[in-house]
């Protein structure tokens, strides 16, 4: 089974909102920043993000860069 890319795992109907037991709230900004974290990753460049609180930070850095280097091996 292929991961779901970062636009299916964050996306209003994706995977977090179709969890079972798990209360997902849809943020534009957290799937807009996990995006960034994506195309850093690939490009190999630096990015630095700054987001208040209750964006969904922690997510949004640890999806892409668990997929990542699950696809890459890096």
């Amino acid at each position: 089974m292929a991961m779901p890319s970062v636009g299916e795992f964050f996306s209003p109907t994706g995977v977090l909102a179709n969890a079972s037991g798990l209360r997902f709230e849809y943020r534009p900004g957290q799937l807009q920043m996990a995006l960034r974290v994506e195309k850093a990753l690939i490009e190999g460049t630096h990015l630095v993000v700054e987001a208040g609180t209750g964006t969904g930070k922690t997510l949004a850095y640890l999806y892409p860069s668990l997929r990542f280097s699950l696809i890459t091996g890096r």
